[in-house]
């Protein structure tokens, strides 16, 4: 759009997106629980890795470090994501059809490939990387 700069760091916030509707459904309905399942050592959030962190002693020689990822979902590759949701739900949705998980990831490819979102009143599509704030 001719005159509109948006930002260099864009935090989309899908929760309001074309997509978030059947996001919602598809999370509550299908996939809440399969993140603890499959990724049994998934670190929720700032206060769960200051817990873990206080458990921790470090081996001999060892030198721990800090990441600060810079545009962390810019730099997650949409066909990385799709094929991790294919591996999760292979292991911990064995029951279900390959019919029905092609289904769920047709829904999440939808959502990934459509990351639209509003910015000073002027739709964008994100070209790199996989939404943010949604619930998927």
């Amino acid at each position: 759009m001719p005159g509109v700069r948006p930002p260099i760091r864009l935090v989309t916030a899908q929760r309001n997106g074309p997509t978030s509707r059947s996001d919602r459904y598809l999370m509550r309905k299908m996939l809440q629980d399969m993140p603890n399942e499959y990724c049994i050592d998934l670190v929720k959030n700032t206060t769960d890795a200051l817990l873990r962190l206080n458990d921790w002693t470090p081996r001999e020689k060892s030198q721990p470090f800090a990441l600060d990822a810079v545009a962390l979902y810019d730099s997650v590759s949409p066909v990385l994501a799709i094929e991790a949701l294919d591996c999760a739900l292979r292991q911990c949705r064995s029951e279900w059809s390959d019919e029905f998980r092609d289904w769920i990831k047709g829904l999440v490819k939808h959502t990934i490939f459509n990351n639209k979102f509003m910015y000073r009143g002027n739709w964008y599509l994100a070209k790199n990387g996989i939404p943010t704030g949604g619930v998927l």
